[in-house]
């Protein structure tokens, strides 16, 4: 049936992903910033950007974040969500996990603040 299909995709786009720790991402520091849950990290922006899109069309947040590893391979980072802390988006996971057809291991991540205009 076409809904199994749709929720395949990005189960499968995000099998592609690489481990969490291998990024360069802001460390998680409660009380200073925003977070989200992580669904995905390619190394093509286009597949960030499917899948995200993917995300946003069921009425979820979600972001793709630049980020580089400790050998220098740029990575895409998919995000899922805005929370004010690590403990309120990992209250959301399995909620946002069967919502949106992706693994119950989303891990909270820090989201970087917007970088200011030249």
């Amino acid at each position: 049936s076409a809904p199994a299909a749709g929720a395949s995709a990005p189960a499968a786009a995000a099998s592609a992903s690489v481990p969490l720790g291998a990024t360069l991402l802001p460390t998680l520091t409660p009380g200073t910033g925003t977070y989200a849950l992580q669904a995905g990290q390619f190394a093509s922006q286009q597949s960030a950007e499917q899948l995200s899109a993917g995300i946003n069309g069921q009425g979820v947040t979600s972001s793709v974040i630049p980020t580089t590893d400790e050998r220098g391979t740029s990575w895409a980072v998919v995000t899922v969500g805005r929370f004010s802390s690590p403990e309120m988006a990992l209250s959301q996971r399995s909620y946002l996990s069967n919502k949106l057809g992706l693994p119950q291991y989303l891990m909270p991540i820090a989201v970087p603040p917007p970088k200011p205009s030249p």
